[in-house]
C-alpha cells in the first residue's frame, strides 16, 4: 500500500530554498514521497514567486505552525534564525531539517538538543543538513572505516574554502552585479560579510561523521586562529583554521576561508594506522589512497606499498552510492536519508546531538580566536 506523502513546509524562499525545492520536487526518486505544502517568507516578492510551487504561503512561522497538515520543514533562512525556527518546529512535533550551521551559540545548540529529546518517540526529530557527508569521497572514507581498512584513525583534515564576494553585498547577491566589496565602500553588506567562517560548516562535519563509524568519540577541545588579509572592510576575519582534539585523542585540522584569491577549495583527509585517504571535492576530482595490507603492517614493509589515484568512476565501481542533483548529488542522497528517517527506516545520521557536536567545534573555535586560548567543547550526549 502506498504511503501518504510527507507534507513539507519551506522556511525561506531564497536561492538555497529554490535549490532544495528543485531537489525534493523534481527528482524522480522523491515522486509521491513528499508534497510541497507551504512557503514561509517575509518578502512579498518571494511569496509571489512561490505561489504556484506550494499550496499556500505564510508570512510568519507562527502562521505555518498553526497548520495541522505540516509534517516536516526545511529551514533555509539566514544562520541567525536557524535555531529559533528549528526549536519552534520541534516543540510543535514537526520534523525539522536545517541548513548549516545548526546555530550560532552554544545556548542555541542546547535548546535544539533539549527540544528534540522532549519529542522522543512522538515525532519532531532534528536533522542537520551537512550534505558534504554524502560526497563520494567522504562516503568512500566511511566505507574504509566500516570495512576495517583504515585501522585506527589518528588525524583528519577538513577545509571548506569558498570565496563569497558574490554573496557578501546586496548589490551582487540580489542584483547580479560583480562589484568588489573591498573597493566600493558604498555597497550594503549581507549576513555573509560578518559571519565567522569557522562557524559555518562543511569542514569538520564530514570528519566527525566518518570518525563516528570507527568508535564512539566526540570533540572535546579546540584552538583556532584567523586573519583578514584578503578583506578588512567588515572588520571580520575571513580566513580561520582550528585544531580539534577528540576524547580518544584524534586530532583534526579544520576551517574555512570566505575571501580568497581563487574561487574555492574543499578537502577532507583521513590518516589511520593502516591507511591514508585524501578526498578533494574540487579540482580534478582525483582521490589518493594508500593502504597497508594486514601482513605488511610492520616497518619498513608498510612504507613500501604503492599508493593509487582514483576518480569518481572508480569509487562508483567500488559500490559508492551516487545520484544526480545539487552539490554533486549529495543533496539528493542526504534528503533520501532524511525521508527514510521520517518513514522509520534507518535513522538520519546527523541528529541533534551529532549536529551540535559538529557545530560546537566552530562556535568554540571562534571563541578560541577571540580569547586567545584553548576552549573546551561541551558534552551534548
Amino acid at each position: 500500500m502506498a504511503l501518504e506523502p510527507i507534507h513539507i513546509g519551506f522556511i525561506g524562499g531564497g536561492p538555497r530554498g529554490n535549490s532544495v525545492y528543485e531537489t525534493l520536487v523534481f527528482q524522480r526518486r522523491f515522486e509521491g514521497q513528499i508534497h510541497p505544502t507551504c512557503i514561509v517568507d517575509r518578502s512579498p516578492g518571494v511569496l509571489k514567486k512561490w505561489r504556484y510551487k506550494v499550496d499556500f504561503p505564510c508570512k510568519s512561522l507562527d502562521e505555518m505552525l498553526k497548520n495541522e497538515f505540516i509534517d516536516a520543514v526545511v529551514i533555509v533562512t539566514p544562520p541567525s534564525t536557524h535555531a529559533k525556527c528549528a526549536k519552534a518546529c520541534l516543540e510543535a512535533g514537526i520534523y525539522a531539517w536545517s541548513e548549516v550551521p545548526m546555530g550560532l551559540s552554544l545556548e542555541e545548540l542546547w535548546a535544539i538538543r533539549d527540544a528534540a529529546r522532549a519529542n522522543k518517540g512522538t515525532g519532531g526529530t532534528y536533522a542537520l543538513g551537512e550534505n558534504y557527508c554524502w560526497h563520494l569521497g567522504n562516503q568512500f572514507a566511511l566505507k574504509l572505516v566500516k570495512d576495517g581498512a583504515m585501522g585506527d584513525i589518528f588525524y583528519m583534515e577538513g577545509v571548506y574554502h569558498h570565496s563569497l564576494e558574490h554573496y557578501m553585498i546586496v548589490e551582487n547577491f540580489k542584483h547580479g552585479k560583480q562589484v568588489d566589496p573591498a573597493k566600493d565602500l558604498g555597497t550594503t553588506p549581507t549576513w555573509r560579510a560578518t559571519l565567522a567562517p569557522i562557524t559555518y560548516g562543511h569542514a569538520i562535519g564530514p570528519c566527525l561523521h566518518v570518525l563516528e563509524a570507527q568508535r564512539t568519540d566526540r570533540p572535546v577541545q579546540v584552538s583556532a586562529f584567523g586573519n583578514m588579509k584578503m578583506l578588512a572592510r567588515f572588520n571580520t576575519q575571513n580566513f580561520q583554521l582550528g585544531l580539534c582534539r577528540t576524547a580518544n585523542d584524534v586530532i583534526c585540522k579544520f576551517g574555512s576561508g570566505f575571501v580568497l584569491p581563487n574561487h574555492g577549495f574543499t578537502r577532507h583527509a583521513f590518516w589511520g594506522t593502516r591507511c591514508l585517504f585524501e578526498a578533494p571535492a574540487t579540482h580534478d576530482g582525483r582521490y589518493y589512497l594508500y593502504k597497508v595490507p594486514p601482513d605488511q603492517f610492520t616497518y619498513p614493509a608498510r612504507h613500501q606499498q604503492e599508493g593509487v589515484y582514483l576518480d569518481d568512476g572508480d569509487l562508483r565501481e567500488m559500490g559508492i552510492v551516487h545520484a544526480t542533483g545539487g552539490h554533486g548529488g549529495s543533496d539528493t542522497l542526504m534528503f533520501q536519508a532524511w525521508i527514510d528517517g521520517i518513514r522509520g527506516k534507518d535513522p538520519y545520521p546527523i541528529d541533534a546531538v551529532k549536529g551540535a557536536e559538529m557545530t560546537a567545534c566552530g562556535i568554540c573555535g571562534a571563541r578560541s580566536i577571540d580569547l586567545g586560548r584553548t576552549i573546551n567543547i561541551p558534552d551534548f550526549r
